[in-house]
């Protein structure tokens, strides 16, 4: 029993804690079978976007972008997310209709997750387009997110020239 409270008294200063997450989104299942629905336009906005952090703690690096769509369809409707211009983490976006997953919170919300520590700037264009049950789509809505990213602090540059 001592050995076994040992181990875990160990473990849990080791630092090493993994970082899971319920999935935000799934796959939108098409039906060609179904009456044709036209699907009504995207309209998402940035709801935020929040950077990782450079930490010892695995989740610190972990970041969001969440998309809220202003003007929910009242059917039920997927979407396809792709980076139109400029360059972002792929693995985020393919193309394939999604919806939010049965972990969501809220059904109009899509949130992504991605690691990064560096803080770069962010900015690209997302291409949005609805997609009806039968399969139908949307005319393309083209969203710009921009993040300056974290600057630089002056602190490492003033102590390495007061070093030499």
């Amino acid at each position: 029993m001592k050995k076994i409270m040992f181990i875990m008294l160990a473990l849990s200063f080791s630092g090493a804690y993994a970082c899971s997450l319920a999935p935000t989104t799934e796959a939108f299942i098409i039906n060609s079978n179904l009456q044709k629905i036209i699907p009504s336009e995207p309209s998402f906005k940035v709801s935020n976007l929040s950077r990782g952090k450079k930490s010892k703690h695995s989740c610190s690096g972990l970041a969001y972008l969440n998309l809220k769509n202003s003007s929910p369809s009242s059917t039920e409707q997927g979407y396809i997310f792709e980076i139109y211009e400029g360059s972002f983490k792929k693995i985020l976006f393919k193309d394939v209709p999604l919806k939010t997953s049965k972990f969501s919170r809220d059904k109009d919300e899509y949130i992504f997750h991605f690691y990064e520590t560096k803080n770069e700037p962010i900015n690209f264009t997302l291409k949005i387009t609805s997609v009806s049950k039968s399969g139908l789509k949307s005319k393309p809505q083209l969203l710009k997110i921009i993040d300056k990213g974290t600057q630089k602090s002056w602190w490492p540059s003033w102590s390495q020239k007061a070093a030499n």
